[in-house]
């Protein structure tokens, strides 16, 4: 039998590593039909991890925040890999604080 417990800790472990945010994770833990009160559980203890959403800034940006349509391609890159709006909008802030400190 499988424990539902340690079965949502593999994807949620699986995913994160991967690279994906909150957001992506609860999708996959609701496909795999885990208790709701599991998965609230599971997400809950999910921290944002804003060195990744960095990371994907200074991949895809590479310092140019002046290009309106390469930033708003870069949020909704960040928006399918499961980060919030709001993650994304703090992680543009600090890329641009980021590059301003340099």
């Amino acid at each position: 039998f499988i424990n539902d417990e340690d079965y949502a800790e593999q994807i949620v472990t699986y995913y994160l590593a991967r690279g994906y945010g909150s957001g992506r994770v609860k999708n996959e833990l609701f496909k795999r039909m885990l208790d709701k009160e599991l998965i609230d559980e599971k997400i809950d203890e999910i921290s944002t991890d804003f060195d990744k959403i960095l990371n994907y800034y200074e991949q895809k940006l590479k310092g140019d925040t002046g290009d309106f349509k390469l930033i708003q391609k870069t949020k909704a890159f960040l928006q399918r890999k499961g980060f919030s709006f709001d993650e994304i909008n703090e992680g543009f802030t600090l890329y641009k604080e980021k590059l301003e400190d340099e």
